[in-house]
C-alpha cells in the first residue's frame, strides 16, 4: 500500500495567484510521479484557468524532482504540465540545443 497523500491547502488571502477584483475559483493541482500517480496535492484560488496554469507551473518548478502536474477545477482537467517543457521554456538555450542535437 502506498503512503498517505500529502495535501497542502493554500489559504484564502495567501493564494499563489494574484487577482485584482472579481471572483476567485478554487483549483486543485496534483503533482505526479513518473507513473502518473499523485504524490502531492495543492488547493489554490485563482481568477481564471490561465492564472491557475501559471501558478501550477510555479509549483512544479519548486518540485523539480517530479515529472508533471495536473490542474483541475472540480471534475474538469484544465491542463497537464510536464517538467521538461517548463524547463525548455524557461531556458531557450536548452530548446535550441535539443533541436540541434547538442547535449549539455
Amino acid at each position: 500500500m502506498r503512503g498517505a497523500l500529502a495535501f497542502d491547502v493554500v489559504l484564502p488571502g495567501h493564494s499563489v495567484c494574484n487577482q485584482n477584483g472579481g471572483g476567485m475559483v478554487e483549483y486543485r493541482c496534483y503533482i505526479l510521479d513518473p507513473e502518473d500517480h499523485i504524490v502531492q496535492a495543492y488547493e489554490i484560488e485563482c481568477g481564471d484557468d490561465a492564472q491557475a496554469a501559471s501558478a501550477a507551473e510555479g509549483l512544479l518548478a519548486r518540485n523539480p524532482y517530479h515529472r508533471s502536474i495536473e490542474v483541475w477545477e472540480h471534475a474538469r482537467r484544465i491542463t497537464k504540465l510536464e517538467q521538461n517543457a517548463i524547463a525548455d521554456r524557461l531556458d531557450p538555450r536548452r530548446m535550441r540545443r535539443a533541436r540541434s542535437g547538442v547535449s549539455g
